[in-house]
């Protein structure tokens, strides 16, 4: 009986060791295909090894960090879309600041309309949409992506999906509230788009058309 048992839980423990090579495995596969598509960047594959432990989630801790080359300001991402930015980096971990986190602010273009705006994050797990023009079409459903104005990401990479709408005769611009495309809670690999280094536009924007003074 001993021997059974001793077998029975060895079996239970390699059981569970395939199931997770196996989940792994399909993970790894999607990033994969996702790089394949994306071809034009370079990425790095990352392990996800710790979290914000506050009931909001706005940051993750990854597995690799400057001695493979990762840099603040690096984008990271799923399959799925924007997971974040690099926040921080030591040699072998680098904290990432989800999209989400109300410190964060992202130039975005709407993919059906192609109105832009800003997504800032806020309080809670959604995201606010800002600075739409009021003649822009916007609508329940409509897909964010990065723009790339500014410079601080590539563009054309999901952010988030258009849940509800405000649009006021006497506002400025309209605003929506945004869900992200991307689930945060059970994120376990990423890839982080090693070769993206931000851009400085500061310079160029302060500089004086010619001819004047």
């Amino acid at each position: 009986n001993a021997t059974l048992v001793a077998e029975n839980t060895l079996l239970r423990s390699e059981t569970v060791r395939l199931e997770e090579a196996a989940a792994e495995r399909d993970m790894l596969a999607e990033l994969l295909d996702f790089r394949r598509e994306n071809y034009e960047h370079t990425y790095l594959t990352a392990k996800v090894i710790g979290q914000d432990p506050t009931a909001f989630l706005r940051f993750l801790i990854l597995n690799q960090g400057t001695t493979n080359g990762v840099q603040r300001g690096m984008p990271v991402v799923t399959r799925a879309g924007l997971v974040g930015i690099i926040n921080e980096a030591t040699p072998l971990a680098s904290k990432v600041l989800l999209v989400n986190s109300a410190q964060m602010a992202v130039n975005v273009r709407l993919q059906r309309s192609r109105a832009t705006g800003v997504l800032f994050g806020q309080a809670s797990s959604d995201m606010r949409l800002r600075f739409v023009p009021l003649d822009a079409d916007l609508q329940a459903g409509d897909i964010a992506v990065t723009s790339g104005l500014g410079g601080t990401l590539p563009a054309g990479i999901a952010v988030g999906k258009v849940a509800s709408v405000r649009s006021r005769a006497y506002d400025v611009f309209q605003e929506a509230e945004v869900i992200p495309v991307v689930d945060f809670i059970s994120m376990e690999i990423v890839l982080i788009i090693s070769e993206f280094i931000p851009t400085d536009l500061d310079p160029l924007l302060g500089t004086q058309e010619p001819g004047t003074q």
